[in-house]
């Protein structure tokens, strides 16, 4: 006896293997977004107690600690606090009780724990989060003021001032204008002063004096008097001014703008006679310059 086998449909049985293998994967993925999920739950709900690994708080290690952990560490660390202050001659240490630094670690800690989203757990994982705190620092600041003073007084002793700008003749413009200000070595004791404050508040170490604690001259160049000055001083130089002498009138010419002088005398108005002995006594030139 003949027998007869329904011809296979491949395409059916290929299609049929991979719906199964869509399903499983579907399964797989299912299970690990699930995973996933309870995974960055339960981290949420953990690190909303406790800061993420890698995080630092006024340079303490604060990873996996609590409010109450991190209060007894700050606290702990704030007997044994310096800043050591560097930079543009100065090199001193400042204890804790130097600065008149306290600190309310509870409330301190607290601001710590508030700055920290324990939705952004994962990223902060990465992250290497720093937070500083400033709630419940403070300091006595007339007495870090007076220690600062000593010592920076003893320092500008050999530095050089900055220089005012001024207003001066240029000759090869032949016209006035502003020199500049510029900045020397000498120190600002309020710029100071105000840069250990704020590094001390952050319970930062160090401290480092740069350019921006630098004393600034009294007049820069911007400033409006010495401007309005070097302005009315320039024209000045485009008038012609009449001198009397012995009754005789005699005509101070401009300067030229090519030669730079007079066919006749000075620009300046300012000659004085001398009606006893019928001389006058040479002219000056306006001073330039403002007072800070």
């Amino acid at each position: 006896m003949t027998q007869h086998f329904a011809p296979v449909d491949k395409a059916s049985e290929e299609a049929e293997k991979n719906g199964k293998k869509a399903k499983r994967a579907g399964i797989i993925a299912g299970v690990v977004a699930l995973v996933l999920i309870v995974g960055y739950v339960a981290g949420r709900q953990y690190f909303s107690t406790r800061f993420v690994p890698g995080t630092t708080v006024g340079g303490i290690d604060a990873s996996n600690l609590t409010v109450e952990e991190l209060t007894h560490q700050v606290e702990d660390q704030l007997a044994a606090y310096t800043d050591h202050v560097t930079g543009d001659g100065l090199d001193l240490t400042l204890s804790a009780s130097d600065l008149g630094l306290s600190i309310d670690g509870a409330a301190w800690a607290q601001e710590a724990r508030e700055s920290a989203d324990p939705n952004t757990w994962v990223a902060d994982l990465f992250a290497h989060r720093t937070i500083e705190p400033t709630v419940g620092v403070d300091l006595d600041e007339e007495k870090l003021a007076t220690t600062v003073t000593a010592a920076v007084d003893a320092y500008n002793q050999t530095a050089t001032p900055p220089t005012n700008a001024t207003g001066s003749y240029d000759e090869e413009t032949k016209a006035f204008v502003v020199v500049p200000d510029a900045l020397g070595t000498e120190l600002s004791t309020e710029a100071v002063v105000a840069k250990i404050t704020r590094d001390a508040t952050l319970l930062r170490s160090r401290t480092v004096i740069g350019e921006s604690e630098l004393a600034t001259p009294a007049i820069n160049a911007e400033n409006e008097q010495l401007l309005a000055a070097v302005e009315k001083a320039n024209g000045m130089l485009a008038h012609s001014y009449t001198l009397t002498l012995d009754g005789k009138d005699l005509d101070i010419a401009p300067v030229d703008s090519g030669s730079g002088a007079s066919t006749t005398s000075t620009p300046w108005s300012t000659a004085r006679t001398r009606p006893a002995c019928g001389r006058s006594s040479p002219p000056r030139p306006p001073r330039c310059c403002a007072r800070p």
